[in-house]
């Protein structure tokens, strides 16, 4: 290292450092809950994927979740499986409504 690098670092007092992180946990509590269909919250407030069923570590990673190859391949499975729900719940038989007795 330059000793003109060594003289530039700045030096921090405990007490800067102290406010310096009770300023960035007060951010991170700041990031707002995940809201999504597939973003569930569990008992221990951990952010969960319902396709996936996989625990998502932070808000902050939800969005790469999301992109991600796997989840993609399961918004898919889920598609395909409503698809096909769907075209069997229109294919069956109206039930015929229940013959009147005249007597």
């Amino acid at each position: 290292m330059s000793a003109i690098f060594k003289n530039s670092k700045k030096k921090v007092s405990q007490m800067e450092l102290r406010k310096f992180m009770n300023e960035h946990k007060t951010k991170q509590k700041a990031i707002k809950k995940i809201i999504s269909p597939l973003a569930k919250y569990n008992d221990q407030d951990q952010l969960t994927c319902v396709l996936c069923k996989s625990i998502v570590r932070s808000e902050a990673v939800w969005t790469v979740h999301v992109n991600a190859k796997v989840h993609k391949q399961n918004v898919e499975i889920a598609k395909e499986l409503k698809e096909k729900t769907n075209n069997f719940t229109t294919l069956k038989r109206r039930l015929t409504p229940p013959l009147i007795d005249a007597s």
